[in-house]
Order: structure tokens, then C-alpha cells, then sequence
């Protein structure tokens, strides 16, 4: 299960409610079609955009009154159902963890992502407590390898000074 987005207030009376989304954007998420809030499964049966959120409409949440239970929820989709992603493009549930290579060298794990707008940022902890920050661009991240753990960057000795 993959954690998609977060219910923030209800939108209107008729059981709608606003979502934070956690995913990349609209038309990726309009794809899913299963829920799962507190291990239980719901039916989307209507979403559209609304500025940064996402008005969804469950099964079986049809007035205001259905939805005190789902405020600050956080939304689980099941990693099967998702949609293809496209090529060098990651969850990044699925980064975290992950063995970051140096020209060959062990640098690190990946302990965090952050995303900021130019680019994400991949937080790289070594075995001593170390984290170097390692800008996720082509020209420094060479290939990403989900299946051998593997991450493999190109970085110059003085990016590990400055940092």
C-alpha cells in the first residue's frame, strides 16, 4: 500500500472532501479508482481539481454528516492497482533505502526525498551519520536500479567537501 494523499475538510454537503494529495499530480491520480481509509476499501466515484487539492466523492459517503471520520485520514491506494509510471520515474517509497554509488564507491543510503520545485533532492546517509545531499539530475544521477538496490551518481570530490 502506498499513502496518496490526506483528507484535509469536507467540500460542500453532499459528502465530498478536500484531499492533499501526496502524488505527483491530477491526472495521475484520476486513474485510481480503489481506496483504502482506516483498512477499509472505498470506491471513488468522482474527483476533479480544486487549486493544490482534490475534491473526491467516496462510495458510500453521500451527505456532511458521513464525513467526521475521514478528516485528517491519510488515503492508502494498493501499489498493484497504480498506474504505470513513466520510464525514470519512481515512487519514492521505493528510493528510500536504496545503495547510492559514487563512481563505483558506497556513499550511502538513501534516507529521505525531498522535493523542492526545481528538483528533487535525494538525502544520502552514510554508516557514520554522515547525509550528503545529492541533487536528483541526469547530469549527477546516472542510473537508478529498483531491483539491484542501487542508485549510481557522478559527483566531483569537492561536492563532498562543500557539504
Amino acid at each position: 500500500m502506498l499513502e496518496i494523499g490526506k483528507i484535509v475538510n469536507t467540500h460542500g454537503l453532499k459528502g465530498e472532501m478536500k484531499l492533499a494529495p501526496w502524488c505527483d499530480g491530477f491526472d495521475f491520480f484520476k486513474q485510481i479508482k480503489t481506496v483504502y481509509i482506516n483498512e477499509k476499501q472505498y470506491e471513488i466515484t468522482n474527483s476533479r481539481e480544486q487549486k493544490n487539492l482534490f475534491i473526491i466523492k467516496l462510495s458510500g459517503v453521500n451527505s456532511i454528516d458521513d464525513t467526521p471520520e475521514f478528516i485528517n485520514k491519510v488515503v492508502f491506494a494498493k501499489k498493484s492497482s497504480l498506474p504505470k509510471l513513466p520510464e525514470n520515474t519512481y515512487f519514492i517509497v521505493d528510493l528510500i533505502g536504496l545503495c547510492v554509488y559514487n563512481n563505483g564507491e558506497l556513499v550511502g543510503k538513501v534516507d529521505e526525498v525531498l522535493q523542492l520545485k526545481a528538483n528533487d533532492v535525494y538525502v544520502v546517509k552514510s554508516d557514520d551519520g554522515k547525509e550528503i545531499l545529492v541533487p536528483a539530475i541526469k547530469e549527477i544521477v546516472k542510473g537508478i536500479n529498483i531491483d539491484s538496490n542501487r542508485i549510481d551518481v557522478c559527483l566531483t570530490e569537492e561536492y563532498f567537501n562543500e557539504n
